[in-house]
């Protein structure tokens, strides 16, 4: 992660010497920094370009700020995808490999929908480096899954974590997944997610999509996986309260307790789904009736 500093305009000629000094630099509070990846490509720039034509041209990444919030877009829904790192308590250090993929409802995986960053090419499945003897592998990829309209409310990530030797090969010791919507509708919320690894599925219940069942028997297994997730979507509402004003008439909620409970949405959100929250107050603005007495 790369911090970002902020300068005068009359320093900008300066700005190589300041840099070096950085003694007058001030920290950019607002933004926490700028995370990359980095690769090593020995060979020349034509080469490069001619291997990757991607690198040619600058790769745009979509956000939802003031102006961009204001306008109805058929964009995908984006979500980038932070993996912290692995919990797996063993007595002795192993060699791990986390493999991640986006499956639907009925556990296909969602063809090429899953990149390294903006500028990678698009993938069914994401393989982790894999790190020498650490039980406790800190991977610091950053993913970026994009989602057409659908798969947004069906699908879930899929975790698979393999244990690597030179003896045996590589072995699945654990399974995981993690669902995007939640039961209220609502998306999976910004921030850390702590999501417990269980005992690898079997192929049954993993072809069918069985696990996802609410009565399903799964063995947990001892650790855990660490994501840090960030939606940029004009579709999917992390929100529970925005949610139910959006969705109150297939919800059939009380509008009285709907509209209350929105008085607490944050600004932000608000200005997010502007035209669809406006849509929405039109319409309760026209119904003569509650549907559903308190």
């Amino acid at each position: 992660t790369i911090q970002l500093f902020s300068s005068l305009e009359n320093q900008t000629p300066h700005l190589q010497d300041l840099i070096v000094k950085s003694n007058t630099l001030e920290q950019f509070n607002r933004c926490k920094g700028i995370v990359i990846s980095l690769n090593y490509l020995p060979c020349e720039y034509e080469n490069v370009t001619t291997m990757t034509p991607t690198l040619k041209t600058p790769t745009i990444s979509t956000k939802l700020t003031f102006p961009d919030a204001l306008i109805t877009t058929s964009a995908p829904s984006v979500l980038h995808i932070s993996l912290e790192g692995i919990e797996y308590n063993s007595k002795k250090a192993k060699t791990f490999e986390l493999i991640v993929s986006a499956r639907t409802a009925v556990s296909e995986q969602i063809k090429d929908c899953i990149s390294i960053g903006s500028a990678d090419k698009a993938r069914t499945e994401i393989r982790s480096i894999v790190i020498l003897k650490n039980s406790m592998p800190r991977f610091g990829d950053t993913l970026r899954l994009v989602l057409s309209k659908p798969f947004e409310r069906a699908a879930h990530l899929y975790f698979v974590l393999k244990h690597c030797s030179k003896r045996s090969g590589s072995k699945e010791v654990a399974h995981a997944f993690c669902r995007l919507i939640r039961a209220d509708g609502t998306s999976l919320s910004d921030g850390i997610h702590t999501i417990p690894l269980l005992k690898p599925i079997s192929q049954q219940l993993t072809e069918s999509g069985a696990y996802l069942a609410a009565n399903a028997k799964l063995a947990p297994q001892k650790g855990s996986i660490k994501i840090r997730v960030s939606l940029c979507s004009s579709e999917l509402v992390q929100n529970a309260n925005l949610y139910s004003l959006i969705h109150w008439k297939e919800l059939k909620s009380n509008l009285s307790l709907v509209l209350s409970r929105f008085n607490v949405v944050e600004q932000v959100e608000i200005i997010q789904f502007l035209p669809t929250i406006l849509d929405a107050l039109f319409q309760i603005s026209i119904q003569k009736n509650d549907p559903v007495p308190a």
